[in-house]
């Protein structure tokens, strides 16, 4: 099976994300935007995400953190960047934010490893 299906459903279920207090900066809010708009180009979409496509692509604690329309401003300025990709290399960027962990000295999926690197 494909890692990044395997992977992509804890993410958004949010089981793989820590948000201290129920904040997040808008370092962040950026990361997981375009972790967001990589995940929409790795299914070979082209064009820009539909509200609702952005918020099947962002875990559920942090997608309340903002208004949808924020959300969808921000995965369309990451589109805008990512879409000379394929969607095997947006699959691989995606991956790699999701498991290349410094912190831990090891694979990892916690969100600081996500964000931060």
């Amino acid at each position: 099976m494909c890692l990044i299906l395997q992977v992509a459903p804890d993410y958004l279920k949010g089981l793989l994300n820590v948000v201290p207090q129920g904040k997040a900066s808008e370092q962040q809010f950026q990361q997981v935007a375009k972790l967001a708009a990589l995940q929409h180009r790795a299914k070979d979409s082209a064009y820009l995400p539909s509200l609702l496509e952005v918020q099947e692509c962002i875990p559920v604690q942090l997608c309340v953190l903002q208004r949808p329309q924020q959300w969808l401003n921000m995965v369309t300025q990451h589109m805008q960047q990512i879409q000379a990709l394929s969607p095997h290399q947006a699959r691989a960027q995606f991956l790699g934010k999701e498991l290349r962990c410094s912190k831990h000295n090891q694979y990892c999926k916690c969100l600081w490893c996500i964000l931060y690197l």
